[in-house]
């Protein structure tokens, strides 16, 4: 089910898309993508709602810190940051209420075996269609970089096409928001949140 916002003055219905990110591992950079997304929406003009449900509340912190309005009147995206365990009670009413579910993977052996196992639960619950691989902390000309799409076949989903790097201005936009990117790493995010949405 999607939920259904409506604008203040003419009381039409507008459809919010909601995007979860999911993975069964901590560590995998679902955080983080999900505020870089975050960063890239806002960048666009889009108002945005988050909903943290990982007990850490990493996502949470982040909008608070850099004050981001995370209740607009009128959002056009819900992003939703989920706790790094497949058994987690709320996982299949998010993967059922959303319309898109964003498994970030790191390229290294934990991620990839978490990721399959993330991919099986998702198809287990009638999911997997909305489910795309957001490869993350990838070093270009590595060997754990090659054949990313050869990886995403064996893990039986598509993946986004442009891998998030592995880049320190990432974690430098948690203290100061969009402005924290350099140019490089706005463009990968720029090109990341269109894939998405």
């Amino acid at each position: 089910m999607n939920r259904i916002t409506f604008n203040n003055t003419d009381r039409k219905p507008k459809y919010m898309r909601k995007i979860a990110f999911i993975n069964g591992k901590g560590g995998s950079g679902k955080t983080t993508a999900a505020a870089i997304l975050l960063l890239a929406l806002r960048d666009a003009g889009k108002q945005i709602t988050i909903r943290d449900t990982d007990p850490q509340r990493t996502f949470a912190r982040f909008a608070e810190t850099l004050e981001i309005e995370t209740t607009p009147d009128d959002p056009a995206f819900e992003i939703i940051d989920t706790p790094p365990r497949l058994d987690h009670k709320l996982l299949g009413r998010i993967a059922d209420e959303v319309d898109r579910i964003i498994i970030p993977a790191r390229p290294g052996p934990a991620d990839l075996w978490t990721a399959q196992e993330t991919a099986e639960f998702l198809r287990e619950i009638g999911a997997a269609k909305k489910a795309r691989l957001l490869w993350n902390c990838v070093r270009p000309g590595t060997l754990l970089s090659r054949d990313l799409d050869d990886k995403a076949r064996q893990i039986g989903l598509k993946a986004i096409m442009t891998p998030l790097s592995l880049r320190e201005s990432y974690q430098h936009a948690f203290l100061v928001g969009w402005t924290g990117l350099d140019a490089e790493a706005k463009d990968e995010a720029r090109r990341m949140a269109e894939e998405i949405i």
